[in-house]
């Protein structure tokens, strides 16, 4: 795989319960991600935050972006 990609997974809930829709190769570059975030929003109404996975082994989580303001989180 290409160095320097994230593989994104989009949580939402449909009727009330976790979903989590995994897309594939993200560019870890900040004018990319925000454009994946719109995305992830008109496509998933209820989507509230994407964690991004390194697409490199060890493929370990990387981090989270919240798409909604978050009560209680500083």
């Amino acid at each position: 795989m290409p160095k320097g990609y994230l593989n994104p997974t989009i949580h939402c809930y449909v009727n009330g319960r976790d979903a989590f829709h995994k897309r594939h190769l993200v560019k870890n570059v900040e004018s990319r991600l925000q454009k994946f975030e719109r995305y992830a929003l008109s496509k998933f109404p209820g989507a509230d935050y994407v964690n991004y996975y390194w697409s490199d082994p060890p493929y370990a989580f990387a981090f989270r972006r919240y798409l909604t303001p978050q009560e209680g989180h500083h």
